[in-house]
């Protein structure tokens, strides 16, 4: 083989195997997802005996006993009743 064919085949094998072996281009990253705070939210739970307000999911739902739950849709609801948030869940 002359040397100018080895040079050849050397410099165009690399460029040939570039070309048909195309690397997966990294997936785009993805956007956090941002939630409003009231989307997970199925309504609002209230302790008519400290007059506080939780959104449903809150661990401190499970301590208010049943005579004293009170049901609201919206926080403006509980605000206007005299209900004040949970400082852990902050509704």
């Amino acid at each position: 083989m002359s040397k100018l064919r080895t040079c050849l085949l050397v410099l165009a094998v690399p460029a040939l195997l570039l070309a048909q072996d195309p690397t997966p281009a990294p997936a785009p990253a993805k956007a956090p997802v941002k939630h409003h705070r009231h989307a997970k939210e199925k309504g609002l739970v209230g302790d008519s005996a400290t007059k506080t307000f939780h959104r449903a999911d809150c661990a401190h739902v499970a301590d208010i006993k049943a005579d004293a739950k009170v049901s609201f849709t919206r926080r403006e609801e509980a605000v206007q009743a005299g209900y004040k948030p949970c400082e852990d869940c902050k509704p």
